[in-house]
């Protein structure tokens, strides 16, 4: 999980929710979970990996499974919970399957 500035946590499930692909969620201070994001395979499913903020406070993240090729993606949810795919891995050269999280330079 990763935490910011005001002390809410942010992580993923690599099950659950709608589709049982896996969530992005929130844990506020008070303790309540919402759910950000129901990953549906088309966008993505079964994240493993933390996530990270930009600079800009967006969230980004892998998802080992799903989306087009179903190899896997790099998202993005922005700080008003819009949800985009950055980038879909085709199993290819580019590899597949994401375990690891995401580093910021």
């Amino acid at each position: 999980m990763i935490l910011d500035p005001v002390g809410n946590l942010y992580g993923t499930t690599y099950l659950g929710g709608l589709a049982n692909k896996g969530v992005v969620y929130k844990l506020d201070t008070s303790g309540k979970e919402t759910v950000l994001h129901n990953f549906r395979g088309t966008d993505g499913a079964n994240p493993h990996a933390s996530l990270i903020f930009d600079a800009n406070g967006n969230l980004h993240g892998t998802a080992f499974l799903g989306d087009a090729s179903g190899d896997g993606d790099i998202f993005k949810l922005d700080s008003s919970c819009n949800f985009s795919v950055r980038y879909s891995f085709t199993g290819s050269n580019d590899g597949a399957e994401p375990y690891a999280g995401l580093t910021v330079a």
